[in-house]
């Protein structure tokens, strides 16, 4: 039986439902069943084996549409599989991004090593991958992704 699966995202400039879209042709051409929708766009959720998340991130956060419908609908999503994505301009690399649970797929045009050893500027601090997942993991601690990629957006 093939596999449904939800791709959700929020995005401004197009490049966040661009990912969304390659996720998808990827996964169809694996034989799943994928639907993809803006988050704004989901009201209810229907029998999905899995479902994908993702958002652009502004000023150092998902997109509040993204961050609502996984709050919205965390009691669903802590019983399927669930992965999130974001696409994001920039990120900073340190030690213990690596020591999450979750698996996580870095673009390997983004990330780059702290510029002075040891200590963060403001700037590198708000460019953390926990930071940016901070939004969502608050409001909706019961939703465990498994799975989190992170692509190099776009200015527009």
């Amino acid at each position: 039986m093939e596999k449904r699966i939800l791709i959700v995202y929020a995005g401004r400039y197009g490049s966040t439902a661009g990912v969304a879209e390659v996720i998808a042709q990827e996964l169809r051409h694996c034989g799943a069943l994928v639907d993809v929708y803006p988050a704004k766009d989901i009201t209810e959720m229907q029998s999905y084996d899995a479902v994908i998340v993702g958002s652009a991130i502004h000023f150092g956060k998902w997109l509040p549409e993204a961050v609502k419908f996984v709050e919205r609908h965390q009691e669903s999503l802590s019983r399927i599989s669930v992965a999130y994505f974001l696409t994001c301009l920039d990120l900073t690399r340190v030690p213990e991004e690596t020591g999450r649970a979750a698996s996580i797929y870095l673009d390997p045009l983004l990330g780059h090593p702290p510029q002075a050893e040891g200590t963060l500027s403001i700037w590198e601090n708000m460019h953390l991958l926990s930071s940016f997942l901070d939004s969502v993991r608050i409001r909706a601690p019961q939703v465990k992704p498994g799975s989190i990629g992170v692509f190099r957006g776009c200015i527009n």
